[in-house]
């Protein structure tokens, strides 16, 4: 028995997205996920909750007036008000990527003027679908080829050479299960081949 084995890879056809929305410390998993489903995200998707102490950034005073001397403006203070941010990931096929900013943008244009929550985005990177690696094939010639080269390693060994195929069987494919830019697989052949020569 002989194992023929090769990589096999997928192009990459989904985006994977990063989205955080910004509420108030009242503000319970229920309230944030009605406001998340506004962007197609549901329990599932969310990842992790951190929290920022609320803070107060003061500005600096401009310096004074040449010709006055007197210094103006530099009052008001600016207010972490969001400090809990509920962060989510999502996974889109690269042909609804516009649509999807799109979805993202709206949503974070109407936070923005209620100002209850906030919605930030970005595009964290692309990757393979389980489903387009469970569509990949295996080589069949090629592992074929493989197991025979491996064959006949073991059997110039025994100073025997590989003759006809007696019996095979059917490729596999195993994946890793994760998606990634680099998903692919491992195809595997197992195959037996007749020996001749020897003593």
């Amino acid at each position: 028995m002989a194992v023929g084995q090769r990589s096999a890879s997928a192009l990459p056809d989904q985006v994977q997205f990063v989205i955080s929305i910004g509420s108030g410390a009242d503000a319970g998993v229920d309230d944030v996920l009605s406001v998340a489903r506004g962007a197609g995200l549901t329990l599932a998707n969310l990842t992790t909750v951190s929290y920022a102490p609320p803070y107060e950034i003061v500005p600096s005073p401009p310096p004074p007036d040449p010709t006055t001397g007197t210094t103006t403006g530099g009052t008001g203070t600016a207010e972490n008000r969001l400090p809990v941010i509920w962060s989510f990931s999502l996974s889109t096929p690269m042909a609804q990527m516009k649509s999807t900013v799109g979805l993202f943008s709206a949503l974070q244009t109407n936070l923005l003027r209620d100002g209850k929550y906030s919605l930030a985005f970005f595009l964290e990177g692309i990757s393979v679908s389980p489903k387009a690696q469970q569509a990949q094939s295996c080589p069949l010639p090629e592992l074929i080829a493989d197991a025979r080269t491996s064959a006949s390693k073991m059997a110039s060994a025994a100073g025997m050479s590989t003759g006809s195929i007696l019996a095979m069987s059917s490729p596999t494919l195993s994946t890793s299960g994760e998606a990634s830019v680099t998903s692919g697989g491992t195809c595997m052949l197992t195959v037996k081949f007749a020996l001749t020569g020897g003593i």
